[in-house]
């Protein structure tokens, strides 16, 4: 008899990340589940990703130089 095997795939979730820009520089934000506050050089985002690494990484495709907060 066969077994079905059922694979989870990651569930996205809501990140909360913070961070700071140098200014001035160009930003593409191409991503609709990203939004982002920026406030000076402070920058907040509610990414919708599978991890806090995937998060970043979409963080850092839209902005040419970041430095993480948290």
């Amino acid at each position: 008899m066969s077994e079905k095997k059922i694979i989870q795939f990651p569930s996205k979730q809501t990140f909360v990340v913070s961070f700071e820009i140098a200014m001035p520089q160009n930003i593409s934000l191409h991503d609709s589940d990203i939004h982002v506050s920026i406030e000076g050089t402070f920058c907040s985002a509610t990414v919708e990703a599978n991890s806090i690494t995937e998060a970043r990484t979409k963080i850092e495709k839209c902005f040419e130089e970041i430095e993480w907060l948290d």
